[in-house]
């Protein structure tokens, strides 16, 4: 018999192991409370049973300690469990700590049980022809106990009698088979407290109120709610149909409702707009009401005709509300038109870039077996055509490109346009004609050529070899062949290839390793000098180079571009900045604050930082001179968004920055922007008359360029200088600041001061 009684109780522990699995896997605040409750009746479980069965006294004492204490934390859990279940809100927090701290103390009265024996003794009982431990001479403490948990079990009677008389009759099930099945156990375990028994007879039973919570208050009620519910709407189902309880939680939306109100499969949003419809539509003791409104859907407006009505029961009290909402007439038109705009590019009628991906990806799965390619295009100085001819021209250009990937139009070709100059087709390699799409785009370059700068198309290339590669990885490729291609005045056409695979693996290797060379400081500042013609060192431009411990030394040519590309060089540019400027500082403390430092800013430190905010922020920091840190601008860093940048470069200089721009003349608006801003020198490459110096047209652009900025009363730098002959070619044209390795290649600070400033040391 008594293994009939340990395979009972494996089987309760088993049932209330499932229990707890499926309350987790649910994932709702009823479910966890369940979970809880059950993983506390476990331990009583499992407590009572080694209790019961233990030939060792002192561990059969613990373990009817533990048994007694796991009761009033199994109560606590279902009084817990109700006021979740029953959604009082006046079982807060407050009232639970009170009970906690009242089970603490019973707890610990019980667990001086174990060496005292004043709340109860434990006995050998013959129990079905075998010893079986149980609990007698109870105490005042156990008493105590016992009135402790019966007035729970009274509180949570109470709350659910409560909730069953004030809910419609619709609604009572859901909460008296909980009671019943909590009463059923509290009596059973009652006969064992007040009897002679030697066996908890509530033990097993606990097995039965486990699948009978779980089972009710997870599964059963919500779905017999729903479908009760749902049986009293009769309306056309064609309309988008909104169903909520008396208490205002929606229990049902069809899919037209979610796709109306754009919900997705959480159809408690709808719980949202509840409390408006009643205020704003239902006249208090009318049983429906109709009105028509705007309603925003998918980004447009449509006018929906919205009809509530309340759900009455047998006895015309309130269950719940529904709202049927339909639009019969301008509903599809309007989301036709939305979908199309959604579609394709307003400007060109072209797919869109999402499209595009979407399309493209349907079309190589229906025939994955028909080789096709990746073709991209980038019109080269396309900003330039705003800028200049203005942004109705430069539509013209985007249609005319457009136009030429329409064209090609038949039912396996998929083109778009993905953003700004860039567009993309997908087509099968055999039948595409790559002459003429060149020829097509080259037409386009020379009709808007123009002496100052050219336009041209870039195409790039890709083979599709994985179908099941994201399409947008597949433009990327195009792209990074486009990347590769060097400057050109024509129509340039490159294949992603290995090579190329091979120049994006060792970019990522840069980027990824970006990071770490910020936080070990593998980047290092590097001076070349900035010599007089009287040969004093006047300053230094700051340059970096990055000392890779695996790489070796990475020139800037090879990381610059990276990070420029990956929107990275704006933090390698202001931890420049900051380095210089704390080397100013040092030069400051001792005694040299005649020399300055040029620092370098990118056309993106505009976009990404707050200039004037980081560099001022720099300067009171280390409280040096501002007119000690020069600022080097690149022409083409002004190209776009002129105004803006001129203002920020304005305030520096009012602030106390020298302005040097850098480059000067290697683009198309030098003396525009040199008229335009506040510039306080001006650099000019060598490298524009090196190989001729003394030829009489580049001696007359040197004249006409020292003259130039001398009247303008900006200094003027010659940069790239190499040999003494240049020099003093230089000097004898008025020339009078120069640097290039022949006066020094780019230094370390310490070999910059032990070379140039001895004094310093």
């Amino acid at each position: 018999m008594i293994n009939i009684l340990i395979s009972v109780v494996c089987v309760v522990i088993i049932g209330i192991l499932y229990c707890i699995y499926k309350c987790r896997k649910s994932g709702t605040k009823v479910a966890e409370s369940i979970s809880r409750l059950l993983s506390m009746a476990l331990v009583t479980v499992i407590s009572y049973l080694v209790f019961g069965f233990s030939d060792n006294n002192m561990i059969a004492y613990i373990f009817a300690t533990i048994y007694c204490c796991s009761i009033v934390w199994v109560l606590i859990g279902l009084f817990d469990f109700t006021g979740i279940y029953t959604e009082y809100s006046f079982l807060n927090k407050s009232i639970k700590r009170i009970l906690y701290i009242i089970a603490a103390i019973d707890n610990a009265l019980l667990l001086l049980n174990i060496p005292f024996h004043y709340a109860f003794l434990v006995e050998k009982k013959y129990f079905f022809q075998s010893d079986f431990n149980s609990i007698s001479d109870f105490g005042v403490v156990f008493y105590m106990h016992l009135g402790f948990s019966y007035i729970i079990v009274i509180a949570i009677m109470a709350v659910m009698v409560r909730k069953i008389m004030t809910v419609p009759e619709f609604y009572r099930k859901k909460y008296s088979i909980v009671l019943s099945t909590f009463l059923t156990v509290i009596f059973l375990n009652a006969i064992f407290v007040c009897t002679d028994l030697s066996f908890d007879i509530s033990i097993p039973f606990y097995m039965i109120a486990a699948v009978f919570i779980s089972y009710y208050a997870l599964s059963f009620m919500p779905n017999g709610l729903v479908e009760k519910t749902l049986s009293l709407v009769v309306d056309d189902m064609n309309s988008g149909i909104i169903c909520f309880d008396f208490q205002g939680k929606c229990i049902y939306a069809n899919e037209l409702a979610r796709d109306l109100f754009e919900t997705g499969d959480d159809i408690k949003i709808f719980e949202k707009y509840l409390p408006i419809w009643l205020e704003r539509r239902h006249i208090e003791g009318e049983s429906a009401s109709t009105w028509t409104e705007g309603h925003l859907y998918k980004d447009e407006e449509i006018y929906i005709k919205a009809e509530f009505k309340k759900i009455l029961d047998e006895n015309s009290r309130l269950i719940g509300y529904y709202f049927c909402m339909s639009d019969r007439t301008n509903e599809i038109e309007k989301y036709r038109s939305a979908v199309y705009r959604a579609n394709h590019d307003n400007l060109t009628g072209i797919y869109t870039r999402e499209k595009f991906f979407d399309k493209v990806s349907e079309i190589i799965h229906i025939n994955p077996e028909v080789k096709r390619l990746i073709i991209c295009t980038r019109i080269n100085n396309f900003q330039m055509i705003n800028d200049l001819f203005g942004i109705e021209m430069g539509d013209e250009v985007l249609k005319q490109q457009a136009d030429i990937l329409k064209e090609k139009i038949r039912a396996d070709y998929v083109y778009g346009r993905l953003i700004g100059d860039r567009f993309a087709m997908c087509v099968p390699k055999e039948l595409f004609d790559m002459d003429n799409f060149i020829k097509k785009n080259t037409e386009i370059g020379k009709k808007y050529h123009n002496k100052l700068f050219g336009v041209y198309i870039n195409i790039g290339i890709y083979e599709i070899t994985d179908i099941d590669d994201p399409v947008s990885d597949m433009c990327d490729k195009a792209y990074i062949a486009i990347d590769g291609i060097k400057e050109s005045n024509d129509c340039n056409v490159a294949y992603f290839d290995d090579d190329i695979l091979d120049e994006v693996n060792y970019e990522k290797g840069l980027v990824n390793d970006f990071e770490t060379a910020i936080e070990q400081e593998q980047f290092k500042i590097k001076l070349q000098p900035r010599v007089s013609g009287d040969g004093t060192v006047k300053g230094a431009e700051a340059l970096v180079r990055w000392e890779h411990p695996e790489k070796g030394m990475i020139m800037p040519g090879d990381f610059i571009r990276v990070f420029e590309k990956r929107g990275l060089i704006y933090r390698l540019d202001g931890w420049v900045w900051e380095q210089a400027v704390i080397q100013l500082k040092k030069w400051k403390e001792k005694g040299r604050e005649d020399l300055y430092l040029s620092i370098n800013i990118s056309a993106k430190d505009f976009f990404y930082l707050d200039v004037y905010k980081m560099l001022t922020g720099f300067i009171k920091e280390y409280d040096v001179n501002p007119a000690n840190l020069r600022l080097e601008i690149k022409e083409n860093v002004l190209v776009t968004e002129v105004e803006g940048k001129l203002n920020v470069l304005s305030s520096l200089s009012k602030f106390g920055f020298k302005i040097e721009m850098d480059d000067f003349g290697s683009g198309y608006s030098s003396l525009n922007i040199l008229k335009s801003m506040n510039v306080d020198n001006v650099k000019f490459d060598i490298k524009f008359i090196k190989e001729n110096i003394h030829d009489e047209k580049n001696v007359a652009v040197l004249d006409a360029t020292a003259l130039l900025t001398k009247n303008l009363g900006k200094g003027l730098i010659i940069e790239g200088v190499e040999t003494k002959e240049e020099v003093d070619t230089l000097i004898k044209h008025g020339c009078g600041m120069f640097q290039g390795y022949y006066f020094s290649k780019p230094l370390s600070v310490e070999k910059f001061e032990d070379k140039f400033l001895q004094d310093v040391n």
